[in-house]
C-alpha cells in the first residue's frame, strides 16, 4: 500500500502488524480499506482512535504501552534467503518488497531503484556457473 510501512510486533500478547502512513499520500479510510480487500485486516488500532468502524474494519482500543516491537530476526521474513536482502532498502521500500518477494517479483522490483536493480543483476550474473 503505497504511502505506508509495516513492521510485526506484540499487542496484549497477539502478534500484529504497526503500519506508519503518510496521511498526506494515502488516507487512513483507504488504507483500511486496501487491507480490508488484500485479507490482512480484521481489527484496527492507532493512537487516540475512538472504537468503532473504519472502512468495515473493525477499531480496537488505541495503541498503547503494551505494543513491543518483534525481535529484528522477526521483521521482514518473506525477504530472508532471496537476493533483495542483499540490498540496502528504505523502511518503505523493505515493508514492500517484503510483500511481493516470493510471490511477484516484478512487483517487488517495481520498488527498487535502478541502481539496486542493477546490483541485483551483477550479483546473480557472478552466482552463475
Amino acid at each position: 500500500m503505497d504511502g505506508s510501512c509495516a513492521r510485526s510486533g506484540l499487542l496484549k500478547g497477539r502478534e500484529v502488524t504497526l503500519v506508519e502512513y503518510a496521511p498526506e499520500r494515502v488516507a487512513l479510510e483507504d488504507l483500511a480499506r486496501q487491507a480490508k480487500r488484500a485479507g490482512v485486516a480484521d481489527t484496527g488500532t492507532s493512537m487516540g482512535a475512538q472504537q468503532g468502524s473504519l472502512a468495515e474494519v473493525r477499531t480496537g482500543s488505541p495503541l498503547d504501552g503494551t505494543y513491543r516491537k518483534a525481535p529484528a530476526d522477526d521483521q521482514k521474513k518473506q525477504i530472508e534467503g532471496t537476493p533483495f536482502a542483499r540490498l540496502q532498502l528504505s523502511a518503505e521500500q523493505a515493508t514492500k518488497v517484503n510483500a511481493f518477494a516470493r510471490e511477484d517479483q516484478a512487483k517487488a522490483l517495481a520498488w527498487l531503484t535502478p541502481a539496486q536493480r542493477e546490483q541485483l543483476q551483477r550479483r546473480e550474473v557472478r552466482s552463475l556457473p
